[in-house]
């Protein structure tokens, strides 16, 4: 029986290691996301709702120049390391089912089909059993992208468009791929995410599927799978102001949630939020707590006086980064 349990994840992570850091630090510097304009809603005193409606800046941008330059000589490495997470993924998931090259080492083209032939036969991670759909697609993904890898490293057959936006054309037996700078960020997300759900990193839950389901339907042309015809989620921040004077503890989220209804005429889309949390005493903000958009749909009230919720509290230093970047004013009287 096929177990993916700690010893084999471990052993997936050895094998990428160094290309999940590389698209990790690549995400991290903002090289493909650019300035992003972040909905923040404001609730104090009990719940009344302030400031709504309010786009602000969550990134520190690079140097334009220096930034565009940069990323132009990163984009066919990004894609080849990008590449490289989704094959290692697929000989992990061969070698987890006892199945190895017949001759010294693998191909693309044996893993590929050796994946093929054996179909159903095969057991997959449990993320990937439960959403078989979204491993058809990265598969597909993989296999389509195969030629076109073997172009950049071995050919050197590529070329960098600069059209308004760097993109990234290659050429493989009279097919002709384009990469454009946002289907690179997809590309990038959906292939760390994918390795960071397999190793335990990150967990996915409704909201998290339906985001990455929309990032696979921008990149149709590099896996040629069915859309999903799923519309992006809206994600928002929330911030809720608690006086600690008046010894406010509760958050409810049943009240922020009512609010935030207006937001479901944008074309139907799926609302979500991230909460922060913030305590005040006299102008200075004394603690704070950061839920992330899956870690609160199962509840209807925070009470933050319990210590269950301490693992949530937000460090000295990020705090100071939450309040530079989104502009709080320490005050009772938002």
């Amino acid at each position: 029986m096929v177990q993916f349990d700690q010893k084999s994840k471990k052993c997936l992570k050895q094998k990428f290691e160094y290309e999940l850091w590389l698209l990790d630090f690549i995400s991290n510097e903002k090289f493909f996301n650019g300035d992003q304009e972040v909905d923040t809603v404001y609730f104090r005193d009990g719940g009344s709702l302030l400031n709504r409606d309010i786009p602000l800046s969550a990134t520190i941008k690079l140097c334009d120049d220096v930034a565009e330059n940069l990323l132009k000589e990163i984009i066919p490495l990004t894609f080849v390391s990008s590449f490289k997470i989704l094959d290692m993924i697929f000989e992990w998931i061969l070698e987890m089912n006892k199945e190895f090259p017949k001759s010294n080492y693998w191909t693309f083209e044996s893993k590929i089909h050796r994946i093929n032939s054996l179909n159903n036969q095969l057991t997959y991670p449990p993320f990937f059993e439960s959403n078989k759909d979204i491993k058809d697609h990265l598969f597909h993904l993989y296999k389509n992208l195969k030629d076109f890898r073997n172009e950049v490293v071995h050919n050197h057959n590529f070329k960098i468009i600069d059209d308004n936006k760097p993109q990234l054309q290659i050429i493989s037996n009279n097919k002709t791929l384009i990469i454009n700078k946002d289907q690179m960020k997809y590309f990038v997300t959906i292939v760390v995410s994918i390795a960071k759900i397999l190793i335990d990193r990150i967990k996915f839950g409704k909201n998290e599927i339906i985001h990455y389901k929309y990032y696979l339907d921008q990149i149709q042309n590099l896996h040629k799978s069915d859309l999903f015809k799923l519309k992006k989620p809206i994600l928002l921040d929330v911030i809720w102001v608690l006086n600690s004077k008046k010894n406010e503890n509760n958050v409810n989220l049943d009240l922020i949630q009512k609010s935030l209804e207006k937001y479901k005429d944008y074309n139907e889309r799926e609302v979500n939020f991230n909460l922060w949390v913030v305590s005040v005493e006299d102008g200075e903000i004394i603690k704070a707590w950061n839920f992330p958009a899956e870690d609160i749909n199962q509840f209807k009230i925070f009470d933050l006086d319990l210590n269950y919720y301490n693992g949530k509290l937000v460090s000295i230093e990020k705090l100071k980064e939450f309040i530079s970047l989104k502009r709080i004013i320490a005050s009772d009287k938002l």
